[in-house]
């Protein structure tokens, strides 16, 4: 079935002290049609009071009363289409200006796209394609979750430990994986990877929301970890490629199964995606200034909360 692709354009300056409505105009259907070409039809949005406390609530920031929209049909992650809302967003951090575009699935809770309009495209943005979040995170004040990190739990640190073998296991793999194709991977460079999934092994039998599933978890990572010793051993080797290609085959048996009830999971506690942080949820780019990154993650996090307002 086909759905309305609603683009948001929503004037923006710098997310950390206040919207300025007043600028929505500037931004152009041209801008939209840049982040999801479609024919699109210029309408306007009121926003609740009720969505406008909510928003406040989450950001400290005031949202307009009023928002400039574009409507149209689209299909913006390949996967279907779906209805989507996309932003146009001008951010600033320090003395630097930009325009972000940000798709948003409100339904399907998901970013579907996230660019810089007017720069050169940058590493950071690249994650939010198909970035799943969910509500109540986007609703917490992004400070909730040092609270939350804190709290004494079994199964909260079991969820943040697998969490954090994953979020680096991404970045540790994929630097890996340049490093072979260029004959210079070393014992270390695997041995980085091993050491995150000896730590999710250990946390694993915590993980008590997996019910009956918990065991099988703990074995899955184990035999990823086995695979990544043996990679180790023979990574000056030519059985090298052959065994990297056989721990990543073996990541689908944990995505594919477990995946979606570690989201639930952690979304109950609180501790889902939708905070917007470098140091949670976000993979931060070393080549982006702090700033520049925390500027275009609260851009993101409006867009979701605002997407969900209607």
């Amino acid at each position: 079935m086909r759905l309305a692709l609603l683009v948001l354009l929503l004037a923006v300056q710098d997310l950390s002290t206040r919207f300025a409505p007043s600028r929505q105009d500037s931004i152009t259907e041209e801008q939209a049609k840049s982040v999801c070409s479609t024919e699109l039809k210029r309408v306007e949005w009121t926003l609740s009071e009720s969505a406008r406390e909510r928003f406040k609530k989450a950001t400290g920031v005031d949202a307009p009363a009023r928002v400039v929209v574009y409507e149209g049909r689209a299909n913006i992650t390949g996967d279907g289409e779906m209805h989507v809302v996309v932003f146009a967003i001008p951010i600033a951090w320090g003395k630097e200006k930009a325009t972000l575009g940000v798709a948003v699935a409100p339904g399907a809770r998901m970013i579907g796209r996230a660019k810089l309009l007017d720069r050169d495209p940058v590493e950071f943005t690249k994650q939010f394609f198909g970035y799943p979040y969910d509500e109540a995170s986007v609703e917490r004040p992004r400070g909730d979750l040092d609270a939350l990190l804190k709290k004494d739990d079994k199964q909260v640190r079991a969820m943040l430990a697998v969490k954090k073998a994953m979020r680096e296991m991404v970045v540790l793999d994929e630097a890996l994986a340049a490093k072979m194709d260029a004959g210079k991977a070393t014992v270390d460079d695997v041995k980085a990877i091993t050491q995150l999934f000896i730590d999710a092994e250990k946390a694993a039998p915590d993980a008590a929301f997996l019910g009956g599933r918990t065991k099988d978890f703990g074995e899955r990572l184990a035999a990823a970890r086995v695979m990544l010793e043996t990679l180790e051993k023979n990574i000056k080797t030519a059985k090298a490629k052959d065994a990297a290609a056989a721990f990543r085959g073996s990541c689908q048996g944990c995505h594919g199964g477990y995946l979606g009830a570690f989201r639930r999971a952690r979304g109950d506690a609180g501790l889902g995606n939708g905070y917007f942080r470098s140091d949670f949820d976000l993979k931060g780019d070393p080549k982006l200034d702090d700033a520049a990154e925390e500027a275009i993650a609260k851009a993101v996090r409006a867009a979701a909360l605002l997407a969900g307002s209607k």
